[in-house]
């Protein structure tokens, strides 16, 4: 039996915005297995957003796909047009944004928009009986009362909350989820990752979960990609990811979590700048802030070398103290 739910090939995106073209994903690859968690992490502007996005072929004005495949249980999504892409989107692959103050619409009750998700053949009140164990569900309580209610009047945790039951709603196999924890306090950050490991248990949903937060994403995934400039740099279980990091950008990012042993130091950071993915990169793109830079990483981008099958990162120098000895 297949177990892989989600296939993405060489994909590459890009948005026109006047005379710049800006290369936002560039040879994305890979898999998604049922009921796993995959992390993709790294700065603003990586291209993590726009992966996903791309996935669902929900792209801001300007955006293409030009190249690769995306195949959901099989069947290839760039092949697909808008109409049969909206009968996909929301019921077999739903999306958790970023801000969910800016998604929920904001003068319609919580039990409008969690039951227009619902498949039309439940009646008005099986779709209310179903919104209400849908909150209960993400740990809301009173959620009879809390139907009535409006975006406004629900916290952050609370609307964070709102909009995961939203995604449920219609029980889909993969849930995407944009940065879901950004802008919430520690607490109820832990409350959101626990409750999303306890829905994967209850559902066995597949998902794919967007941060920046290594701290989250070593707590909630099982695998964890690395993007920096539109490419993915090391991919890994997490586990392995953490205790073993080959890239250099993924040591940077790492000793960039704060540590309480650290308390007093000089808090650690990556100099230098993402770069312009509208310019022509030749070489490693990261080469500008690498410690183990060489004149090899100038000339071309790094080949795929693989520590293991599931371990693999793109650094002519990863492992070396510095990039001197190499040509």
């Amino acid at each position: 039996m297949d177990e892989t739910l989600l296939t993405v090939n060489n994909l590459r995106t890009e948005f026109q915005s006047g005379a710049r073209t800006v290369h936002a994903v560039n040879g994305v690859s890979f898999i998604l297995k049922k009921g796993e968690i995959l992390g993709i992490v790294g700065e603003s502007g990586c291209g993590k957003s726009a992966t996903c996005r791309s996935v669902i072929q929900l792209l801001p004005s300007g955006g293409r796909i030009t190249g690769g495949e995306i195949l959901f249980k099989g069947i290839d999504l760039t092949e697909k047009g808008e109409k049969a892409m909206r009968d996909i989107r929301g019921r077999e692959i739903a999306m958790i944004f970023q801000e969910p103050m800016n998604t929920l619409n904001p003068v319609t009750t919580i039990r409008e928009q969690l039951t227009e998700t619902m498949p039309g053949k439940l009646n008005r009140e099986k779709k209310r009986e179903e919104a209400a164990r849908l909150l209960r569900m993400v740990g809301i309580p009173s959620p009879e009362e809390r139907l009535r209610q409006y975006p406004h009047q629900f916290s952050g945790g609370m609307r964070q909350r709102a909009m995961i039951a939203i995604a449920l709603a219609s029980k889909p196999e993969l849930l995407i989820a944009d940065e879901p924890t950004t802008a919430l306090d520690v607490t109820v950050q832990q409350q959101i990752i626990r409750l999303l490991l306890d829905l994967r248990g209850t559902l066995g949903m597949a998902m794919i979960f967007i941060t920046h937060d290594l701290g989250a994403a070593s707590e909630l995934c099982d695998r964890i990609a690395v993007m920096y400039a539109g490419k993915i740099v090391e991919q890994a279980p997490a586990d392995v990811l953490f205790r073993d990091p080959m890239h250099p950008y993924t040591r940077g990012l790492i000793q960039s979590v704060p540590n309480l042993e650290d308390r007093g130091k000089r808090l650690k950071s990556i100099p230098g700048h993402t770069p312009d993915l509208s310019a022509e990169i030749i070489g490693c793109p990261f080469e500008p802030r690498c410690p183990l830079a060489s004149e090899q990483c100038r000339r071309a981008y790094p080949e795929v070398f693989h520590l293991t099958a599931d371990h693999y990162y793109t650094c002519w120098n990863a492992g070396k103290p510095d990039g001197r000895d190499t040509v």
